[in-house]
């Protein structure tokens, strides 16, 4: 019930941006990513069990903190109905045409994530994985 109240909250403070992403090296395909615009920035977020996961973030003008305010709002929802929050932390070159200004680089966008609130474990592949409140609030 509360990952409902929480998604419907997200929903009715935000807008559908769904964007089309051609996929594949050989044989190309499109599938549409279920992105949705808090002010300057873009969410694709996956709502499981009692976790609020998110996909993708994207800036939408770089350098005006619009993905910061995004994340702020988010933790707002997660914080009043008793969510977590999980990221798979992996910078990606931007959508062509690709967006003016400076991009996080990975180390950069670990360290923004911990400066909100994240933990953040290393993936020796590449990435990082994160995720928020830092301990579960039973746990506390």
């Amino acid at each position: 019930m509360a990952l409902d109240q929480a998604r419907k909250e997200w929903e009715d403070n935000t807008e559908s941006a769904p964007k089309k992403v051609t996929q594949g090296t050989y044989k190309k395909w499109t599938v549409v990513q279920p992105f949705r615009r808090f002010g300057e920035a873009l969410a694709w977020l996956d709502w499981n069990d009692d976790i609020i996961e998110i996909k993708k973030l994207e800036t939408l003008n770089p350098g005006i903190g619009g993905p910061t305010k995004l994340l702020k709002f988010l933790q707002s929802i997660a914080d009043k109905h008793g969510l977590r929050i999980s990221a798979w932390i992996v910078a990606y070159s931007p959508d062509q045409p690709a967006l003016e200004g400076k991009l996080r680089t990975q180390k950069g966008l670990e360290e923004w994530y911990r400066r909100r609130g994240f933990q953040i474990e290393r993936n020796p592949c590449g990435g990082a994985f994160g995720w928020y409140p830092t301990a579960a609030k039973d746990a506390e």
